[in-house]
C-alpha cells in the first residue's frame, strides 16, 4: 500500500463516519518528520493539496527541531 492509497483509505473511513453519524466534525492533519528525505516531504505536501476537497487541512512538521536539514521542510509549507 503507498502513501495515496493509505491516506484515501484514512478518508473513507471518515467519508463512512460522516454518514453515520451528520454531527461529526473530522479533519486530517497529514506529517511530515524532519529526518525524512526531500522526495518524500514533497511528496505529502503535493497530497495534502491534492486531497484538501477531502478534508485535509494542513500538514504538520514534526520530529527533532535540531536536524540540520529543517530549513528545506520550512520551504515546502509555501506549497499548500
Amino acid at each position: 500500500m503507498d502513501k495515496l492509497e493509505y491516506i484515501t483509505n484514512i478518508l473513507d473511513e471518515i467519508d463512512i463516519c460522516k454518514n453515520e453519524i451528520p454531527t461529526i466534525f473530522v479533519r486530517l492533519i497529514l506529517s511530515i518528520d524532519r529526518r525524512t528525505n526531500l522526495e518524500d516531504a514533497l511528496d505529502t505536501v503535493y497530497l495534502a493539496n491534492k486531497l484538501k476537497h477531502r478534508g485535509i487541512v494542513g500538514v504538520d512538521l514534526c520530529g527533532d527541531p535540531t536536524v540540520e536539514f529543517f530549513f528545506f521542510h520550512f520551504f515546502l509549507f509555501s506549497f499548500f
